[in-house]
């Protein structure tokens, strides 16, 4: 069935060939390759233009391509050409001109269906033996990934290679016995070879195709038929529907024109789809930069036709922290808070000036002695708590106007104080929390000042210095605790297990690439930002929850669980128990771990950092032929952008991913037990007034420890007094001496 199917494609497109060539009566197909595609026979652009409607055709030839032999201004598809000349190995050739990776394409990639038609035209026998490797240059990317231990193959939807051959070469593989091609790395499924006739267009050419899937490429493998030129069945590709016509470049392009290879999100790709589904007809996934064709360097730019090349700006990376690490400010500070230092100031003379001139004019206006003190009476009028007075001294005019006065002021004042203090308590407790990445790392004055005293080539080899003796990457399991474990903070962020052995575990955290990062910007960077990262670099600051261990027979223990997963489970319980560690990455992941902690810990308040790093901008690159439909492309996928489909389409994502994390992290529960799950439960907490009260309690215990020492003082003195006066008449004059001496030392 699978055989029928392989002849029935190879005899359909081999056939309209045949008739494209029936098309001019008069032309002729030389046995000879070296008229092939020239005036004499310029059946190549026939060949190449008149493929099947769907199908991405790509010419594989030998010979220089000049524009006499190949004329392609009136074709409005992609096509591939390439070149394999002498001069050139053709690996290089390819790479240079295709930028042809040694990667698999993944399907996942790629839209829908699609169709290639690969030509081969590459010379004489002994060329095409040498080369055989060309064949799976070419088809490598059209296939799925394969079993190292098989050497076939399956094709992604309709992948067709046609190997051009002569009469003459047919003779040679057939009695020499020759591979059409070495099959040391794979298969090519679907395989056909068109045996060009060196008669007229009247006799009938040979094809040759598999007689089954994945069978060796000996001629004798091959079933051929004989065509007649006469027939046309160019209807019948009218039956492949391809839904795409625009080709671009996956890879996002950096704003500074430094290129990274790393994919965009999933939601990224159906916002293309989403664009360009139904409206265009051949759109690759995959990471070839976008074209219509492409030919030798000599007669390229005669091809390529005016393109434009548009970059719309669709993300930005930044780098920020995430932490729930809160301290609370100084208690006895509370109570100073309602007043301003100048008026504190003031209000302490008023009444240092009230006392002094109060005792002044008591001792100058009564000579008697009075039962009352002046000094407590002003001082108790503070704390609304007014002592006696003797009437000579109430009655006296100077007194009353100035105790009036004072007494205005002071209750006044105490109105005030005491409703800012009760503002003050039934408000949010006011705590600090960091807010910048200075907050984040430990510095010393004394580094900080020669660091920032040295010149740029000093700097850089300073934080260069600093990375590479970084604490290592290989954790066993003995904790490794920097010697500032109890100041620094713990810096947390993703990580995954490259390499699990018998004697250490290899975890490779993102961290570290953030400051690599980092430590590549620094020429460019100001010099308060490089001693940022320089303290950040540093060997006493911790990267990883646990307080740098990680526990390897639990890693090698997984119980069914992901390793990765449950080294996030560990800097995430690191995290919730907020002290001094806080989860660094890009704003993507800081706001999905934001959103998953603040959803899943609702008694506990999360903080970002309000200073984020930008590194950069990620764009979309679009290079676009005029009179193409493409040319619509990039104006469609702006506004995809702007209409908000692709900051929806990430929300959608990040949904997802919290109902995964919140699942892993109960299955992980379950499996080793936390506190995790008794933190998530507790709920929300209530109004923490913190410090503020407590310090009323300080005042209130300091004064019982005061009034207890001054009561066991009084009452021994006064025991001692009784006892001595019990003691006198039988004591010597030296005793009595002593305890006169005591005596007035109780006194």
């Amino acid at each position: 069935m699978n055989s029928d199917i392989t002849l029935k494609f190879s005899i359909v497109f081999v056939l309209l060939f045949l008739n494209l060539i029936s098309s001019t009566p008069t032309e002729t197909i030389s046995s000879s390759r070296s008229n092939f595609g020239t005036i004499e026979a310029p059946n190549l652009t026939s060949i190449v233009t008149h493929c099947p409607q769907n199908c991405a055709p790509h010419l594989v030839t030998h010979h220089e391509i000049q524009p006499e032999n190949l004329d392609l201004s009136n074709f409005y598809k992609p096509v591939i050409l390439s070149s394999t000349r002498e001069t050139f190995p053709a690996l290089n050739y390819v790479e240079q001109y295709k930028k042809i990776k040694p990667y698999l394409v993944q399907t996942s990639k790629r839209s829908g269906t699609f169709c290639r038609f690969l030509i081969f035209h590459l010379g004489n026998r002994p060329d095409i033996m040498r080369r055989t490797d060309l064949l799976h240059l070419y088809t490598f990317h059209y296939m799925k990934n394969w079993n190292h231990q098989v050497t076939t193959v399956t094709s992604i939807q309709h992948v067709y290679v046609l190997v051009l051959l002569t009469e003459k070469d047919y003779k040679y593989f057939s009695n020499k016995k020759e591979l059409l091609y070495r099959p040391n790395i794979r298969i090519i499924p679907n395989f056909a070879v068109l045996i060009l006739s060196s008669l007229t267009q009247s006799a009938n050419c040979t094809i040759c195709v598999n007689k089954y899937d994945n069978s060796w490429p000996y001629l004798r493998n091959l079933q051929c038929v004989a065509f007649s030129v006469a027939n046309n069945i160019a209807t019948f590709y009218a039956q492949i529907k391809i839904p795409w016509d625009w080709e671009f470049q996956r890879d996002h392009v950096l704003y500074n024109a430094r290129s990274q290879k790393s994919d965009f999100l999933d939601a990224v790709t159906k916002t293309v789809h989403l664009v360009l589904k139904g409206k265009l007809n051949l759109t690759f996934f995959d990471n070839y930069v976008a074209f219509r064709a492409r030919i030798t360097e000599s007669s390229m730019t005669e091809y390529m036709g005016q393109s434009a090349c548009t970059i719309i700006l669709a993300n930005s990376v930044e780098y920020n922290f995430l932490t729930c690490h809160t301290t609370k400010e100084l208690s006895f500070r509370f109570y100073q808070k309602p007043f301003q230092l100048w008026v504190w100031v003031g209000i302490l003379l008023s009444l240092a000036s009230l006392i002094v001139v109060g005792e002044i004019f008591v001792k100058l206006n009564f000579k008697e002695n009075l039962s009352f003190s002046i000094g407590i009476y002003f001082v108790g009028s503070v704390f609304e708590s007014l002592t006696y007075i003797e009437t000579k001294v109430k009655n006296a005019n100077f007194f009353r106007v100035m105790v009036g006065a004072w007494l205005i002021s002071v209750t006044t004042l105490t109105n005030c104080y005491k409703g800012l203090v009760i503002m003050g308590l039934n408000a949010p407790s006011d705590v600090k929390h960091p807010n910048v990445f200075e907050d984040l790392v430990c510095s010393s004055g004394q580094e900080d000042s020669a660091f920032l005293k040295m010149n740029d080539t000093t700097t850089v080899s300073a934080m260069n210095k600093a990375y590479y003796t970084r604490p290592s990457r290989f954790y066993s399991n003995d904790s490794i605790a920097p010697p500032d474990e109890g100041t620094c903070f713990n810096l947390l962020s993703t990580s995954r297990v490259v390499s699990s052995l018998s004697h250490r575990t290899y975890i490779e955290y993102n961290l570290l690439e953030i400051l690599l990062t980092l430590l590549k910007m620094a020429s460019t960077t100001p010099r308060k930002w490089n001693l940022l990262w320089f303290n950040m670099m540093k060997s006493n600051q911790v990267y990883h929850g646990g307080k740098g261990k990680v526990d390897k027979t639990t890693l090698q223990k997984t119980g069914g669980n992901n390793p990765d997963d449950i080294l996030q489970y560990w800097a995430e319980q690191e995290l919730i128990e907020c002290g001094r560690s806080a989860f660094i990455g890009t704003n993507e992941q800081v706001a999905a771990w934001q959103a998953y902690l603040g959803a899943y810990y609702k008694s506990v308040n999360f903080y970002v950092g309000q200073n984020p790093v930008q590194v950069k901008k990620i764009g979309w690159y679009f290079h676009v032929y005029a009179g193409t439909k493409g040319e619509r492309v990039p104006k469609l996928f702006a506004s995809c952008v702007e209409a908000g489909i692709l900051l929806k389409e990430r929300k959608i994502e990040s949904e997802y991913s919290l109902k995964r994390r919140v699942l892993i992290t109960t299955n992980i529960s379950a499996s080793f037990g936390s506190n995790l799950t008794s933190v998530r439960l507790e709920g929300p907490k209530s109004l923490q007034i913190g410090g503020q009260i407590q310090t009323v309690f300080i005042i209130f215990g300091g004064l019982v420890t005061i009034s207890t020492f001054m009561f066991v003082l009084e009452f021994g003195c006064k025991s001692y007094t009784i006892w001595k006066k019990r003691l006198a008449p039988w004591v010597s004059d030296d005793v009595k001496e002593i305890l006169i001496i005591n005596t007035y030392i109780c006194t």
